[in-house]
């Protein structure tokens, strides 16, 4: 009881804010398809499906989540102040209570899928998805990955047979909980000893000053907020999916997709400039020293062409998927000149934290030079551009002491 309340104590304000995160998207997303979907129709199709096939797409949303939330759970788990106890003559079986309340908060998301699956009275089935996920979210968060895919491929099995068989649900969630019990405490020690493996230094290095600034923030980023990056990944499919089924059940034409296209850029700007966010918590002081003997126009173009880097996989998502946009795309490139100059200049103006929200409103400023005629739009887009960029370094030249 005593590990289980420090973690709790340790972990309580960060465990909060990640669920609370989690779950406004979980219910938007449930709130928005709710009108669309029969959901007795979807238990009863989940249901008819095969047991394999639903017991490897269970595995698979299990190693997703357990990588997308990597680094929340090392936060929580690994950090520095638990040390002192992983060194304690403790047996390790007591941290496995005391690491599971945290480990249920972060993938409480579950309960969501497992109601999608089987309904809302389905005890078994969300205590039996909430223990099957624990043990690989301790191993991958630490970088166990073959033991982490190993031990997702035993949970694949496991509710294979929960789904061949409900009736074992219950049994069957009481036995994995059991088996935690025994093990996920000592792979957490096992893992907590294990070092961590530090980088290599790489040989090559870029030979230009906007490309050294570019490599070490991009880096840095990779490093510390590598599931935000990967956000800007992720939410490239959904536009890519939008622009297919606008060319092949719509029947729109190029200046259709293009706007389909900007309008989903718009919905991805936030999660980049989310991104862009974290780089002055991450680097402090070093983010723009003003012993580097470069430009503030430089570090401007650096941070803006960072932003049009985390925005590039979404605009060639939406270019794969609706090939008859490309007479089109100097529209889409019109629209992200100055949604890439405002990332910068909000990383410029900053006063504490970035205001991501109000970068919001830059959106929405922006959309008439994507969406007006090119006449009209490349004027305005230019304006906004030139704007951004006098203000952003003028306020660079301010924060290093050089008015």
């Amino acid at each position: 009881m005593v590990l289980a309340r420090w973690v709790f104590r340790a972990t309580r304000d960060r465990v909060g804010a990640i669920v609370l995160s989690r779950w406004l998207v979980v219910l938007f997303v449930l709130i928005q398809v709710d009108a669309m979907v029969d959901w007795s129709a979807t238990h009863r199709i989940i249901g008819e499906q095969p047991p394999w096939l639903v017991g490897t797409t269970v595995g698979a949303l299990l190693l997703a989540m357990a990588s997308q939330e990597r680094k929340a759970v090392a936060d929580l788990l690994y950090e520095e102040r638990h040390a002192l106890l992983w060194r304690q003559p403790l047996p390790a079986r007591h941290w496995s209570v005391a690491i599971a309340m945290p480990l249920i908060a972060v993938g409480s998301p579950l309960i969501a899928l497992a109601v999608i699956a089987y309904g809302p009275t389905a005890v078994g089935a969300i205590a039996l998805f909430l223990g099957l996920w624990c043990l690989p979210a301790v191993l991958i968060a630490r970088g166990s990955w073959v033991l982490g895919v190993g031990v997702t491929a035993l949970a694949a099995g496991v509710a294979t047979v929960a789904h061949a068989l409900p009736m074992v649900q219950i049994p069957l969630a009481a036995a994995v909980w059991l088996g935690l019990a025994a093990t996920l405490g000592p792979a957490y020690i096992a893992a907590a000893s294990r070092p961590v493996k530090v980088p290599k230094p790489r040989s090559w290095r870029p030979r230009s000053p906007i490309g050294a600034l570019l490599h070490r923030d991009l880096l840095c980023l990779w490093r510390t907020e590598r599931s935000l990056v990967l956000s800007c990944l992720v939410v490239a499919a959904p536009i890519a999916a939008v622009t297919w089924g606008l060319r092949v059940n719509g029947h729109i034409g190029p200046a259709g997709l293009a706007t389909a296209t900007i309008v989903g850029l718009g919905f991805a700007a936030p999660v980049m400039m989310g991104a862009l966010a974290r780089l002055p918590i991450r680097l402090g002081s070093q983010l723009n020293p003003p012993s580097w003997p470069i430009s503030a126009l430089t570090r401007f173009r650096s941070w803006a062409l960072l932003a049009g880097l985390l925005l590039a996989p979404s605009w060639a998502a939406a270019a794969t998927m609706g090939k008859p946009i490309d007479p089109e795309h100097v529209r889409v490139g019109v629209f992200l000149l100055p949604i890439c100059a405002g990332a910068a200049l909000f990383l410029a103006r900053r006063r504490g934290q970035v205001n991501v929200g109000a970068f919001l409103w830059w959106i929405f400023l922006c959309m008439p030079a994507g969406l007006l005629d090119l006449r009209l739009g490349l004027p305005f887009a230019l304006v906004l551009s030139a704007l951004a960029t006098g203000l952003a370094t003028r306020a660079i030249r301010h924060r290093r002491g050089h008015p």
